[in-house]
């Protein structure tokens, strides 16, 4: 995310998840909770990774018991959103370093294409065999590239 807390634009993602708002995210005040933009993320990331071939905190569905946990997440909410409207949530990932990686999101409003919010997550390898974190596999970065295209590689 820029620094600048300029949203991203949709034409900076290649992929991206519809998802209609329910009655259930819905707070007393009748628009999205707070708390419900988390889980939009992970309906998304979770699409996300699975189209690059990886399903994350999913150990029983990984031979090797390798997966991805969720280290941080980072949201700034842009505008309201109500029952019925339909959420575009946009995934990138942005930076691979040495045992992490940041995906970045952004959700615009279907309806009528406004932003909504925007944010990233940290995620990191981690080998639930040992119960350690564990360097990112090149097969990862490979598949970031040939779908994203090549992400910063900082550490």
């Amino acid at each position: 995310m820029s620094p600048d807390r300029t949203p991203p634009t949709p034409d900076q993602f290649r992929f991206v998840h519809e998802i209609e708002v329910r009655f259930r995210d819905l707070d007393g005040m009748g628009h999205v909770n707070n708390s419900v933009f988390a889980t939009y993320f992970e309906t998304a990331r979770i699409r996300y990774m699975s189209e690059l071939g990886r399903l994350m905190g999913a150990k029983a569905d990984t031979p090797s018991g390798q997966s991805f946990i969720l280290l941080d997440l980072y949201c700034r909410y842009v505008d309201q959103v109500s029952y019925g409207e339909h959420m575009l949530v946009h995934v990138r990932t942005s930076r691979i370093g040495g045992k992490s990686f940041q995906l970045d999101y952004l959700i615009t409003s279907r309806n009528d294409g406004r932003t909504v919010a925007y944010g990233h997550t940290t995620q990191v390898g981690f080998d639930y065999a040992t119960g350690q974190t564990m360097v990112m596999p090149d097969e990862f970065r490979r598949a970031v590239a040939a779908h994203d295209g090549a992400p910063d590689t900082g550490a």
